[in-house]
This record gives C-alpha cells, structure tokens and sequence, in this order.
C-alpha cells in the first residue's frame, strides 16, 4: 500500500506542475491555473507524506519481526 500512496503522490505531484506549466501558457487564465496547481500540490504532498509514513512503519514492523 505504501508504494501505491508514493506513487499516487508524485503523479499528483507532476499534474502540480502541468498547472503551472499552463498558466504560463495562458495569461487570461494564470490565477485559475495557480489556484488548482496549489491545489494539486497539496494533496500530492500529503499523499506521498501518507505513503512515507506507512513505509517508514512497514519496515519497523519488519525489523521487529528479525
């Protein structure tokens, strides 16, 4: 699961960027692009930040376990 929540993450993380990207494209609509690539970089952030917390506990649990 902490692999599916990395990558989630980063791809959240790189539609982010895409936005940004956008609105330097587009002058007109640069505010909306800003607004959802803060957006999406938030959530990608605490999606990956999830992923490396479960990571981190998986492998305790697995060093335990030696």
């Amino acid at each position: 699961m902490d692999k599916v929540l990395i990558i989630s993450g980063v791809s959240l993380l790189g539609l982010a960027a895409s936005f940004f990207a956008a609105g330097a494209l587009d002058p007109n609509l640069i505010s909306a692009f800003q607004a959802g690539g803060v957006l999406w970089l938030v959530i990608g952030g605490i999606t990956t930040g999830l992923g490396l917390k479960a990571r981190k506990a998986k492998i305790a649990k697995l060093e335990a376990m030696r």
